[in-house]
């Protein structure tokens, strides 16, 4: 998963413009679960590092389900990005106690 990689430009530009207040106009007036909902609020201040470390992680990790083996494998193809960001291995195993911590891994 890549911040500056192959993603929907338009898509993006959409999900980072929308505001707090049409942020909480579509959580009163959303049809889904209060689960659902509070999982989207949670990620809506998550920064982009975050993010893409977060789903390169999950991408890592999903069917396998060895969680520390996905934090060594997102650590090597994130280590460019990571340090660009003063960032290194103990980010990525931030964001996976993060994860853990929404129930988006276990």
């Amino acid at each position: 998963m890549y911040l500056h990689g192959p993603y929907s430009p338009v898509l993006a530009k959409d999900y980072y413009n929308i505001s707090s207040e049409e942020w909480k106009i579509k959580s009163e007036t959303a049809i889904m679960s209060d689960d659902d909902l509070g999982f989207i609020v949670r990620l809506k201040d998550k920064d982009p590092l975050w993010l893409e470390t977060a789903a390169t992680l999950y991408w890592m990790g999903e069917g396998e389900n060895n969680w520390e083996k996905a934090a060594d494998s997102t650590y090597s193809v994130k280590k460019l990005t990571l340090s660009r960001n003063d960032k290194d291995k103990r980010y990525v195993m931030k964001v996976l106690e993060d994860m853990k911590s929404m129930n988006i891994v276990r």
